[in-house]
């Protein structure tokens, strides 16, 4: 079965808003921080995610703090300096990336490309998924 795809302007009740929002016409900027192009937004925001490390120490010094106000067990704390200890950036890179493979995936067979093309970005999520992480993060 073929797939067709319609514009949004003929699409029947489509709100004028709506279709501004997709032209990102100059009336609906002010409203709207980014156009409504996702691949662009989610690229812009994974460049963006800065999880500075001393947050990690803080949050780890107030809940082994918190901790041992309640008497908590050793496991309990060693835990604890585990979770200060780990780094989440290869988890988060591979996060972003695979998402952004999955989106990309959706666009190629959107456009109707060969699924062998559609394929090569499902098998690269694979891939990836099955790169060494700790699963406890």
């Amino acid at each position: 079965m073929k797939a067709h795809c319609l514009p949004f302007g003929q699409i029947p009740h489509t709100t004028r808003l709506f279709l501004d929002f997709l032209a990102y016409s100059p009336k609906v900027k002010p409203f709207y921080p980014r156009p409504p192009y996702f691949k662009e937004w989610v690229r812009e925001e994974a460049s963006a995610l800065r999880y500075d490390s001393s947050r990690r120490e803080r949050v780890s010094a107030i809940l082994k703090r918190q901790n041992e106000s309640w008497n908590a067990s050793s496991q309990t704390l060693a835990n604890l300096e585990r979770l200060r200890a780990r780094g989440l950036g290869l988890k988060r890179s591979l996060a972003l990336r695979e998402f952004a493979l999955g989106v990309e995936a959706l666009e190629r067979f959107v456009r109707e490309e060969p699924l062998h093309r559609v394929h090569e970005c499902v098998f690269a999520v694979l891939a990836l998924e099955s790169e060494p992480v700790d699963p406890r993060l």
